[in-house]
């Protein structure tokens, strides 16, 4: 990051908020949990859009298929975006902004156009 500040003069605000890089401007279908909530969390209008995106993809194609997974007991199954925001912001209802919010959830892998060199 230091090298890419003094190259260009700043910090991509997505690496500033933790993210595992910069692409998809902070959603991506193959985002893990924790890159979802930190979405939530600093991008709330990104989320809002591909929230209801999901839902409507969810009425009018299939209902069973959601952007995020759950894995319970060995068993996955979707996990819907309201349904997970819904979770996030009952967890952080009293969260102060100086905890880890993201460090339980599952972590972003990377997709073929996050791996490009």
């Amino acid at each position: 990051m230091a090298d890419c500040e003094k190259m260009f003069g700043f910090i991509p605000r997505l690496y500033k908020y933790g993210f595992d890089h910069n692409n998809c401007g902070g959603a991506c279908i193959k985002a893990g949990q924790a890159q979802w909530a930190r979405t939530l969390w600093y991008l709330p209008d990104v989320y809002t859009w591909w929230e209801e995106n999901e839902e409507r993809f969810r009425r009018e194609i299939n209902p069973d298929i959601a952007i995020l997974r759950r894995k319970k007991k060995g068993v996955t199954s979707p996990l819907p975006l309201r349904e997970f925001r819904i979770e996030l912001q009952a967890k952080w209802k009293d969260a102060l902004p100086s905890l880890d919010l993201f460090g339980d959830l599952e972590s972003t892998p990377a997709c073929a156009y996050c791996e490009a060199a």
